[in-house]
């Protein structure tokens, strides 16, 4: 048979406790923060918004409120497509810039529409 690892060896579960512990922590207080300043979220709130990426030409989906501003939503293509720091996105809508400051379906949005997702370097 395949030697498992014995899990209960005494002495040895107690560090692996320490370990999980700190972290699952910091994902809480980070959820917890990110969820603080937003309202509640309604679930058929939720969207998928497909954002194209000038740079790469890549899609992404990201799920977004109806509620959120283009801000927000900046701030999560930004993180799920990796982007570094130094890159800022602005989404244009049939050859449009989109304010940040409102939400997409105010400035004409259709859901399903896909969005331009344009990344500058910042100055």
């Amino acid at each position: 048979g395949v030697d498992m690892p014995d899990m209960s060896t005494t002495g040895d579960d107690d560090t692996a406790e320490e370990e999980v512990d700190p972290v699952s922590l910091v994902d809480d207080s980070e959820r917890r923060r990110h969820e603080k300043g937003k309202e509640v979220i309604d679930g058929r709130d939720q969207i998928t918004l497909r954002a194209r990426l000038s740079e790469t030409g890549r899609d992404f989906d990201i799920h977004v409120s109806k509620s959120d501003t283009v801000r927000n939503i900046i701030r999560k293509l930004a993180c799920e497509a990796s982007l570094p720091t130094e890159k800022k996105i602005r989404i244009a809508y049939m050859g449009k810039m989109l304010k940040d400051n409102q939400p997409l379906e105010i400035q004409g949005w259709q859901t399903g529409h896909v969005v331009n997702a344009l990344v500058f370097n910042r100055e």
